[in-house]
């Protein structure tokens, strides 16, 4: 149970990685009065841990995690923008198939100086191919 003075910060949801940037906002306010060498070893609030569900407790390390935890909102453009690359490379690699092969057949004509000969008289098959 803790014991001296006791701090309690509720949240909804959206807000919990701004609640916990703005906890530590305050205490880096706390230390400003202190010399900066002391500043790394003093601790002038102590967090005795965070209740994100009922019996879900965090520790501190877990804590600090949560400073970084993405919004709501943010995660739902991170899941759309993924779930759009996926048609989005699908199409692209599909194109390019066709794209590719024109580009193929176009550097083949324009390299042959004989426009009367075909393909297989200026890449005759490997021998393998040709033996079937």
């Amino acid at each position: 149970m803790p014991q001296g003075e006791n701090a309690w910060v509720f949240c909804s949801e959206d807000c919990i990685a701004d609640s916990v940037k703005a906890y530590h906002d305050f205490e880096k306010k706390l230390l400003e009065k202190y010399p900066k060498e002391k500043r790394k070893e003093m601790h002038p609030t102590a967090i005795s841990g965070a209740v994100m569900e009922p019996n879900q407790f965090l520790d501190m390390a877990a804590f600090k995690k949560l400073e970084k935890m993405p919004t709501k909102l943010q995660m739902i453009a991170t899941i759309a923008r993924l779930l759009n690359q996926v048609p989005t490379k699908l199409a692209v690699s599909i194109k390019q198939v066709p794209t590719k092969l024109a580009y193929g057949v176009k550097a083949l004509a324009d390299g042959d100086d004989n426009k009367d000969a075909i393909v297989s008289d200026i890449f005759p098959k490997p021998a393998a191919a040709a033996a079937e």
